[in-house]
This record gives C-alpha cells, structure tokens and sequence, in this order.
C-alpha cells in the first residue's frame, strides 16, 4: 500500500469552491434578511392603518395574512440556509485543519 495524493481541484470539497458556496450563501442569507424586515414592515403598517369601513378591514386582513405567510416562508428559508452555511463551514474548517481549533 502505498500514499497517494487527492487532487480536489474539481470536487466539492476543494477550498475555492467551498469559499464561493459560502459567500454566496451569505448574500442570500442577507437577501432573506431583508426580505423578512420587508415582510415585518408591511405587518407594521397593516397593523397601524387606522380605516375602519369593512371593505378595508377585509383588506387589511388579506394583507396581514399574506405578509404573516411570507413572513414564515423566509423565516424557514433563512433557517435552511444556514444550516447549509454552517456545514459548508464545516467542511471548510476540516479541509484546512482549523475545526478542532474552533471547536
């Protein structure tokens, strides 16, 4: 049996790669972020509206429950990008030797 060296120049798990995945995943991260203060402002100003005839309350109602869905929908998406961002992290850190250190 003899010691062979692994070229990662094309996988997955080559530096490069991982460092672009991450980045990139972190500008989705902040796209969703702003997507959900979006989401939030919107509920913000549905809640403070101050019309009270019926067909804007109906209104305001849809709203609230389209901006609460939209809400959750980015919040779920936020959760599964960083759990994706942090394995990715992970692998990062064991290729190069550093997830015992920040362990």
């Amino acid at each position: 049996m003899s010691i062979q060296r692994i070229s990662y120049e094309n996988d997955f798990r080559s530096v490069e790669f991982l460092e672009t995945k991450i980045n990139q995943l972190d500008s989705k991260i902040s796209e969703t972020t702003r997507m959900i203060f979006q989401a939030q402002l919107v509920r913000v100003r549905s809640f403070l509206s101050k019309n009270n005839s019926f067909l804007e309350g109906i209104q305001r109602n849809f709203v609230e429950k389209s901006a609460n869905n939209a809400l959750h929908w980015h919040q779920s998406n936020l959760h599964h990008l960083l759990n994706e961002r942090n394995s990715m992290q992970n692998k990062l850190d064991r290729i190069t030797g550093k997830y015992w250190i920040k362990r």
